[in-house]
């Protein structure tokens, strides 16, 4: 089983797992709070994978100066009683351009009514494959960039502008571009955006916000520059991008 959850505003209580089964939750949007296994409680952001096994509880304690309760994709995997977790229980989600694309391919499936073993063991190796890939073109960056895009990516692109960039990487625009230009092959505005195309996706996919709330997550005021937006970078409109996962 596969869905995008998203946390209501009050407070909400943990799902205890019982026998027989896993959760892996991939956190997209705000923060928690989640104790390791010394019980020393930290902060998680976007992109951590949280994979629970049986007698163990989901997240549910949000930040409170978090802008926006978190979300997540759940997917929640049979596996015979007391099998053990094959990772840690903690993990980092190192695809972040294809999270959407992937648990969308695995709801489709999911809603087609594709062989629920089959699927499962798919969905099963990919999460196992974050766990294995290593970030090997992190260190061919310069420590500013990897510090930019990190900045950016957190946010999913959302509320951050080039003067935001500019100003938390304390670096000049001329610099900014170049730097962009030759190490990822696209402008900063241009990253920016794709980021936030990404999150919209992944918004739209739950069915939880309409898409004029999908358009103010996703920091755009004005609905109209988001629908002319959205159709320059997906092809389509909003509206038909929902169509076409639910056929």
């Amino acid at each position: 089983m596969i869905h995008h959850y998203r946390a209501p505003s009050h407070t909400v209580s943990p799902y205890l797992l019982p026998d027989g089964c896993e959760v892996a939750e991939i956190l997209t949007g705000g923060e928690v709070f989640f104790a390791d296994g010394r019980g020393i409680r930290r902060r998680h952001g976007p992109g951590t994978i949280f994979w629970h096994q049986a007698h163990e509880s989901t997240i549910c304690e949000t930040t409170p100066e978090s802008p926006s309760p978190y979300r997540c994709w759940s997917l929640r995997f049979d596996v015979a009683p007391g099998a053990q977790r094959p990772v840690p229980r903690l993990g980092v989600w190192r695809q972040d351009d294809k999270l959407d694309e992937i648990c969308t391919e695995i709801m489709t499936l999911f809603s087609e009514g594709a062989d629920r073993k089959l699927l499962g063991i798919y969905a099963y190796g990919i999460l196992l494959r974050q766990y294995c890939t290593v970030l090997g073109d992190e260190d061919d960056k310069p420590a500013e960039l990897n510090r930019i895009l990190r900045f950016i990516d957190e946010r999913h692109g959302c509320d951050c502008s080039i003067a935001d960039v500019l100003e938390y990487g304390r670096i000049g625009q001329a610099k900014l571009f170049r730097l962009f230009r030759t190490r990822i092959g696209c402008t900063p505005h241009e990253y920016i955006m794709n980021k936030r195309m990404a999150y919209a996706r992944l918004l739209l996919l739950s069915a939880v916000p309409s898409i004029k709330e999908t358009a103010a997550e996703c920091g755009f005021d004005n609905l109209e520059v988001f629908y002319r937006n959205f159709r320059r970078y997906n092809g389509m409109t909003p509206g038909e991008f929902i169509r076409s996962r639910h056929r």
